[in-house]
């Protein structure tokens, strides 16, 4: 107790130097050398292609519950590449494997969930 009690009080003091010194507590900054490389994503961006199926048109309910996998499949394996089966706001359950195509992206906006049950 007394050594976290301690503790705190240098990690308070420590923080108060750094107000005292113009810095706010956000501005820690970290040297550009020691930043760790991050590329998420396609190489060269996702490709903008034109949404051809809208997955809850083709049958994905999107509710949590339901197993999604077998109408999101046939959604992708029915779009001519290049295409894209919009993902519209909801809960998509795949019990099994989900098999991409070439050619064929799964755009969608917030408040998507996708999970494997």
């Amino acid at each position: 107790m007394k050594r976290t009690l301690r503790l705190l009080t240098v990690l308070a003091v420590l923080g108060l130097a750094r107000v005292a010194a113009g810095q706010q507590p956000g501005d820690l900054k970290i040297a550009p050398a020691r930043l760790p490389f991050w590329a998420p994503g396609v190489e060269g961006g996702i490709p903008a292609v034109a949404v051809k199926v809208d997955a809850k048109q083709a049958g994905c309910k999107g509710d949590g519950k339901s197993d999604d996998l077998p109408a999101l499949q046939r959604a992708i394996n029915s779009v001519q590449q290049p295409g894209a089966v919009f993902l519209p706001a909801g809960s998509y359950l795949l019990r099994g494997e989900l098999r991409m195509l070439s050619g064929v992206v799964l755009p969608f906006l917030s408040g998507v969930c996708i999970f494997k049950g």
